[in-house]
């Protein structure tokens, strides 16, 4: 007789699972609380440093007219019978004027291994499709700027490390080919090239005020720049080639968060192939809103002081980033969204392989649907989807 054992219901409040994690958030807290003390004197300290830098906000002197760049991409990609797909949105934005275009693609991710994060992957090739636009901007005749802005690092952190695998050295060197061209181009027509970083992930202000290794990685800049700035300030903290016990600052500080002993060898590389790298200005301001937190520019070849009271002078209450790049962000976003890319994408693939009698593999253990989800759990889901594709088509 065949039997079936019964799963035991899982009640999501027990009071066992709560107690624990209760006890995990105050040995978590105690921790914090001896801590503290150190940070907030070690705050005081890098506020006492920087006193003297930090400048408050005045009227721009100029007008800019710039041109952002940006992506947007679904984290979750498409994963098929027929492999890993994803579609990404890209393009840039004329300010101030509003002109703006859009282009999107499909990208097939290839994994080396399964524990290997597809949408990191995807991420990487979002950002080399953002600066292959970013380099077709330059070259545009009909577009007429003098700020080029990427929302995101300028030039891109990868181009530091090293991989170890083939491919992805590949992948690296294309990256340092465009930025590259990117430099050449904007210092032969003297345009101006800033990375705006939103989501600050660095530690650089805690490393050049000399903090030992264990603070640094307490002290983010996130952190830092909270308690160093005022709404409206802003710190311009140096050059990615100024000299810090003699090595520069940025590779440096690379060096010691990773534990890397070929980052300054890599760094003398790049400089030799992309010279413009060492005179990238590193700054932070913070809007004047309450709620904003500070925000890192990655600047080459502008008046900084000039560009970041211009940058505070265009933020609006909310979004509290300047409006050029809230436009870009939701063109993107708008856009992938309204037309449901992924959606579209599948049912484009599902066309074309009927039409081409491909969809489907006959095998001698059956019939292979190459548009099957490897997750079963999307079956549902994308028939819910294709269903109302249909009627929208109708």
């Amino acid at each position: 007789m065949e039997t079936r054992e019964e799963l035991e219901e899982i009640d999501l409040l027990d009071t066992d699972l709560i107690l624990k994690l209760e006890k995990e958030a105050e040995e978590l807290i105690e921790k914090l609380e001896t801590e503290n003390s150190q940070i907030l004197e070690n705050l005081k300290l890098i506020s006492e440093n920087f006193q003297g830098k930090v400048k408050r906000y005045s009227e721009p002197k100029n007008e800019y007219s710039i041109v952002a760049v940006d992506s947007s991409y679904d984290p979750l990609p498409l994963d098929l019978f027929i492999g890993t797909l994803c579609a990404i949105v890209y393009g840039y934005v004329h300010y101030p004027s509003g002109r703006y275009r859009l282009s999107t693609t499909i990208l097939p991710v290839r994994q080396l291994s399964e524990k290997e994060e597809s949408s990191r992957l995807v991420s990487l090739h979002a950002d080399l499709l953002e600066l292959k636009t970013m380099r077709k901007c330059l070259k545009h005749d009909k577009l007429n700027f003098n700020i080029l802005v990427r929302d995101g690092d300028f030039p891109p952190t990868e181009i530091f490390f090293k991989p170890y695998h083939e491919a992805k050295e590949a992948f690296r060197n294309r990256l340092i080919e465009v930025t590259k061209n990117i430099f050449s181009i904007a210092q032969e027509l003297d345009i101006g090239v800033v990375g705006i970083v939103k989501r600050i992930r660095t530690s650089l202000i805690a490393f050049k005020a000399g903090m030992g290794e264990e603070l640094i990685g307490k002290l983010g800049d996130l952190l830092v720049a909270s308690a160093v700035l005022g709404e409206g300030e802003y710190l311009i903290l140096g050059r990615y080639g100024d000299l810090i016990d003699n090595e520069p600052l940025f590779p440096t500080y690379l060096k010691r968060r990773t534990g890397s002993k070929n980052i300054i060898s890599t760094w003398k590389e790049l400089v030799g192939t992309v010279p413009q790298i060492e005179d990238v200005v590193i700054a932070y301001y913070k809007p004047r809103t309450r709620i904003a937190n500070p925000i890192k520019l990655l600047c080459w070849n502008i008046d900084i002081d000039d560009f970041i009271k211009f940058c505070i002078a265009h933020t609006p209450q909310y979004p509290p980033y300047p409006d050029f790049l809230n436009l870009i962000d939701k063109i993107c976003l708008e856009y992938s969204k309204s037309l449901k890319i992924s959606d579209l994408m599948w049912y484009a693939l599902a066309n074309v392989l009927e039409r081409k009698g491909m969809r489907y593999i006959d095998t001698h253990k059956g019939s292979i649907d190459l548009l099957r989800p490897s997750s079963i759990q999307k079956l549902e889901s994308i028939a819910m989807k294709l269903a109302s594709i249909m009627k929208a088509l109708r």
